[in-house]
């Protein structure tokens, strides 16, 4: 059981803030740096991605991608019920922080893990017992260590 019960309908989800029905979800709670990191020109027709409490960026964002426009949604900082509502939604997440981890973990869903990085620089001995406790598959491995360690740019 998920630590925070989701007590909303995805069509009531959809009608709060404005989500396209019919379409798969990407969920991203992230860090402003990585997604500087992710390339969103490729989105399948199909999905929508959901960023939360970036508005700040949101017009660089859609002058950069400006063919997307109803794919992306941005949403802004909201209360962790909610926020996690979408995620139980969304197809795919890409989350920050030890609680949203926790929580993620338990939808058992595709995710990927942006790790803060300390004053002291990037956590490599948690980043690495994490990658062995979770026992993920080499893509995926990869695929995470590349967000973490600056190797360019991530494909959705």
């Amino acid at each position: 059981m998920p630590i925070f019960a989701i007590n909303e309908k995805r069509y009531q989800i959809e009608k709060k803030w404005g989500l396209a029905k019919q379409k798969k979800w990407m969920s991203i709670f992230a860090y402003e740096d990585t997604l500087a990191k992710i390339d969103f020109a490729n989105i399948p027709k199909d999905w929508q991605i959901i960023i939360f409490g970036q508005q700040k960026n949101e017009s660089i964002f859609r002058k950069k991608y400006s063919l997307l426009n109803e794919k992306i949604i941005f949403l802004p900082f909201v209360c962790v019920e909610e926020m996690y509502g979408v995620f139980y939604f969304s197809e795919t997440i890409i989350t920050r922080g030890e609680v949203s981890f926790s929580q993620v973990l338990q939808m058992k869903k595709p995710f990927l893990w942006d790790i803060y990085h300390e004053i002291g620089g990037f956590p490599t001995a948690q980043s690495e017992d994490y990658l062995r406790f979770m026992n993920f598959g080499n893509e995926t491995q990869k695929l995470q260590k590349k967000l973490w360690n600056d190797e360019g740019r991530i494909s959705i």
